[in-house]
């Protein structure tokens, strides 16, 4: 038992004043941060929001570990915890298997270069010894190992491991290992281990995003009335209490393998230059998303040695990845993406989703282009020619939205028109059936394969056109990207994404905050509203007697404008709020966040972001192409706060903070 005791001596403490460090202790199971005036502190104990507490006592109770016997053994993998409860070592084998990694985890796994004959594979990024690759299966999504023999890297610069640097790299083990060594590898298995016959992977639990998450799924069951969501997401977590420290891998003999093979198979066939420009289109829940995943980290990992990176451009508003919803973006991707939501939001380390050479974002306001397809098509050709302007020599993926018929269908000609992609990847859905055995061969050049259709949808009749117009364009056809008899998993439908999204990037941004305290208690921005100009999308007519009503408790969009570029009549309106019908094309996106009261007396709107203005003097690339003030608030269309945000504040009614639909803020 370890004991830790923390003794605030300040008489009249300030619930916002937070000066703080960190201090961590890592436990085998739940993650929790408490932020006490001026320390952090984890426990496994249930989270319990605390604004203030002038002591506090941590326990921690480490279980006795019976150290002569294996934590698992089989014919597939052996698995061992060490004296730290966070770390494991597995030890593989048969290399030639898939192995799932459990549900709602997160590790950083390595592999032990032991012998340089093979590589491991997370998500399509591979992977050699000592790098860490993050593996994280929460929301549904699934995540396994993959092996392969090293001569497959390109880069062929890895040297070659003799014997004494071998046994080096196991003595660091068995130093970490300490008496479990000798039970966990026996000589037979130190001797396949060199001969590469077996792997070694060393796995660590990343208590971070680990946390983040569960922040996520706490605030997520909060929001929903659906039953089943709650049942989904409780019964998850109820397993995860019951695992073992050590990494509960199983082969994956499934349909999830073929999956993780097609792609491969997928990213072969297509030989992806840097001049390239691919676009991945189909229906809605067909595996676009994780197509492009796959193909990304695969080509980043097998370039990494010429520091090329690739461009990613979001063209569903809906469903964005790397911006919350109702965004749409260019990125610059130079490392492994995730598949999870919410750890694609801070590239650089900064909350700002414009930054030159990074990540161009443009507001659309809205979560589709419905009723908005000019401005929609506008954002796209911004975006395309940003990427043309810069002449990166790396290639560009556009992934489309789901909605491939009517208006959808119109959009997406036009958007193919605007990008002029080399190469198109139409992705069939598991309930088509256009080329017959398509699922053996996972993709088809259709360029040579003209006539070999059991039928013709209306979108790909129109993407054959125009690839038999444009001579060097290669149009593919792949099979589905989801594997084949799987539910998709509740957390995966439309609406709940997005509010994954939502809150994700909140977690993301006012982290550790939200740990300890309810949302509506962290200290808010005060802005004058004079100084602010207001959209709203579709030009609805607002008036200025109900202005307070329309930003009071909602979800928007935070930039800069130039107002000389706005009308005289909207730049010059003494109207008590600046309304513009039109967002001018050099308008810069900073982020989101949520308004949280609004001072009718002093005209002060309350906004809880993320911390903008600090980043913004300190960025001097934004700088130096933008102003660095925020004067434009987007209220988005059929985009609200995440209904967790605003039922906690019944739930904490006995805080010591009121909620903030009722609450008057001081303006210092």
């Amino acid at each position: 038992m370890r004991l830790l005791q923390y003794q605030n001596n300040n008489k009249n403490p300030d619930p916002f004043g937070f000066e703080c460090f960190q201090f961590c202790l890592l436990f085998p199971q739940c993650f929790y941060m408490f932020m006490l005036e001026n320390a952090i502190f984890t426990s496994t104990a249930p989270c319990t929001k605390v604004t203030w507490a002038k002591s506090i006592i941590l326990y921690d109770i480490l279980e006795e570990r019976n150290e002569s016997n294996l934590n698992h053994n089989d014919a597939n993998f052996s698995a061992i915890c060490t004296s730290n409860p966070d770390i494991s070592y597995v030890l593989i084998k048969k290399p030639h298997l898939i192995y799932a990694i459990p549900a709602n985890s997160c590790y950083k796994a390595c592999l032990i270069p032991v012998s340089e004959r093979w590589g491991m594979q997370v998500d399509g990024y591979q992977t050699f010894g000592h790098e860490y690759v993050t593996i994280s299966t929460f929301f549904g999504y699934r995540s396994s190992l993959k092996f392969f023999p090293s001569e497959r890297n390109i880069n062929n610069n890895q040297k070659n491991l003799n014997k004494k640097e071998a046994n080096q790299e196991l003595v660091k083990v068995k130093t970490e290992l300490d008496t479990c060594y000798s039970n966990f590898i026996t000589p037979s298995s130190e001797q396949d281990l060199l001969k590469g016959s077996s792997l070694l992977i060393r796995f660590e639990v990343n208590h971070l995003i680990q946390a983040r998450c569960k922040l996520v799924l706490e605030y997520l069951l909060k929001s929903s009335n659906n039953t089943q969501i709650k049942y989904h997401i409780d019964n998850g977590w109820a397993e995860h209490d019951k695992r073992k420290n050590w990494v509960e891998l199983k082969e994956d003999d499934g349909d999830y393998v073929t999956l993780v093979r097609r792609m491969d198979t997928i990213f072969e066939n297509l030989n992806i230059l840097p001049n390239d420009i691919i676009l991945v289109s189909g229906a809605t829940n067909c595996g676009k998303s994780s197509l492009i995943h796959h193909l990304i980290n695969r080509y980043i990992s097998e370039n990494a040695h010429k520091n090329r990176g690739v461009f990613y451009l979001e063209s569903d508003p809906g469903q964005t990845e790397f911006a919350p919803c109702g965004i749409l973006s260019l990125v610059n991707i130079t490392e492994r993406i995730f598949s999870i939501p919410g750890f694609k939001f801070i590239p650089n380390n900064s909350s700002l989703l414009t930054q030159p050479g990074k990540i161009v974002s443009k507001i659309f306001g809205s979560i589709s282009p419905s009723d908005y397809s000019i401005s929609y098509i506008d954002y796209i050709k911004q975006l395309s020619d940003h990427y043309k302007s810069l002449q990166p020599n790396q290639p560009l993926f556009v992934n489309t939205m789901g909605w491939i018929n009517g208006l959808g269908l119109e959009l997406l000609t036009k958007t193919i028109n605007i990008i002029r992609p080399s190469k198109i990847v139409r992705v069939q859905s598991n309930h088509e059936h256009i080329i017959p055995q398509l699922d053996k061969y996972a993709i088809c050049n259709l360029m040579n394969n003209r006539n070999n259709f059991n039928y013709l949808p209306q979108d790909l009749a129109l993407l054959l056109d125009f690839c038999r117009q444009e001579r060097f364009v290669q149009l593919w056809l792949s099979s589905s990207c989801v594997a084949d008899g799987s539910n998709q998993s509740l957390l995966k439908t439309s609406s709940v994404r997005r509010e994954i999204n939502q809150l994700s990037y909140l977690a993301s941004n006012f982290w550790p905050d939200m740990v300890y305290l309810p949302f509506y208690s962290l200290k808010p921005y005060r802005l004058s509203l004079s100084t602010l100009y207001v959209h709203i999308p579709g030009n609805r007519k607002v008036f200025d007697y109900l202005v307070y009503d329309l930003l009071n408790k909602t979800w928007i969009i935070i930039g800069n404008i130039d107002h000389n570029e706005l009308p005289s009549h909207e730049r010059d309106s003494n109207s008590k709020t600046k309304f513009i019908e039109q967002l001018p094309s050099s308008t810069t996106c900073f982020g989101c966040g949520v308004v949280r009261t609004i001072d009718s007396r002093d005209d002060c709107i309350y906004i809880l972001m993320p911390k903008i203005f600090d980043q913004l003097i300190n960025n001097s690339a934004v700088q130096a192409s933008s102003s660095n003030s925020v004067n434009l608030l987007v209220v988005p269309d059929r985009i609200s706060i995440p209904s967790g945000l605003l039922n906690e504040q019944f739930l904490y009614h006995l805080s010591s903070t009121l909620p903030y639909i009722t609450e008057t803020i001081p303006s210092k």
